[in-house]
């Protein structure tokens, strides 16, 4: 079970539901998980932004994009003790010369909401008809589910009179 913080709110609706909610999820030897849902978001660019170690990925509900590179081709690591400077003595910034990758992915044209759900039963089908692995296994669902207990327990709703 990850450490979770989390701030539910409402913001701009007239009823008891959250329009607003961050999450921060953290675990030892894990990456740090950290969402945020904003009905407040006037310039929303992307669904999903998600950094990571070698690269990122980016995307709304029809499109997904993501950018890498490949660590045995990035050059070798060595620490620079004395400070960065250009030829003429000015500042520099730290820089490597690093070979991207990019690939994107897009849903077919049956609309995003049934491709999910066809690709969802067909995988349930699948896992009882021919014994296939499941995508997301009992325990992944159970921890989600703890997960959202505890924003909830953090995170009580007040009753409106």
């Amino acid at each position: 079970m990850p450490t979770v913080f989390s701030k539910l709110d409402r913001v701009n609706t007239f009823g008891d539901a959250e329009d607003y909610a961050k999450l921060i999820l953290t675990a030892p030897g894990k990456p740090l998980v950290d969402v945020e849902i904003s009905c407040c978001n006037a310039y929303p660019s992307f669904t999903y932004n998600i950094c990571g170690s070698q690269g990122s990925l980016k995307g709304n509900m029809g499109r997904i994009d993501w950018k890498y590179f490949k660590p045995e081709e990035a050059p070798a690591q060595t620490l620079i003790k004395t400070p960065l400077e250009t030829p003429e003595r000015l500042p520099a910034y730290c820089s490597e010369p690093l070979k991207w990758y990019e690939e994107p992915w897009s849903v077919k044209d049956i609309g995003t909401f049934t491709y999910a759900s066809a690709g969802l039963y067909q995988t349930i089908y699948n896992h009882l008809t021919q014994g296939t692995p499941l995508v997301v296994t009992p325990h992944q669902v159970r921890q989600q589910i703890a997960v959202m207990e505890e924003v909830h327990r953090q995170n009580p709703l007040s009753v409106f009179a």
